[in-house]
């Protein structure tokens, strides 16, 4: 199966938008690859909480500092979160 960014599961698009971290960049940024991205969009798929998730995002502050306990890339969100803070902690110059 062919999978880009734009079709991953919306619930995984908006813990990502949720979390502050754009899946596109984190690719080009090579701090996640495609393969890993159908990983998770799978497990969102496979996911006993799409209600509780749904909640969540509708009800989370922005940025939200962590994805629920319940989610399922928990772990790939937090290491997406941590390499969007390291950026932004050095970022990069220019000339």
């Amino acid at each position: 199966m062919t999978e880009n960014i734009h079709s991953m599961p919306s619930l995984m698009r908006g813990m990502a938008d949720a979390l502050g971290v754009s899946l596109e960049a984190m690719v080009r940024a090579g701090a996640i690859t495609l393969s890993e991205l159908q990983e998770m969009a799978a497990r969102c798929r496979e996911c006993a909480h799409p209600g509780d998730c749904i909640l969540w995002l509708t009800e989370c502050e922005r940025p939200a500092a962590d994805t629920p306990g319940f989610c399922r890339n928990r772990e790939e969100f937090t290491a997406l979160i941590a390499h969007v803070h390291a950026a932004v902690a050095r970022p990069e110059t220019v000339g």
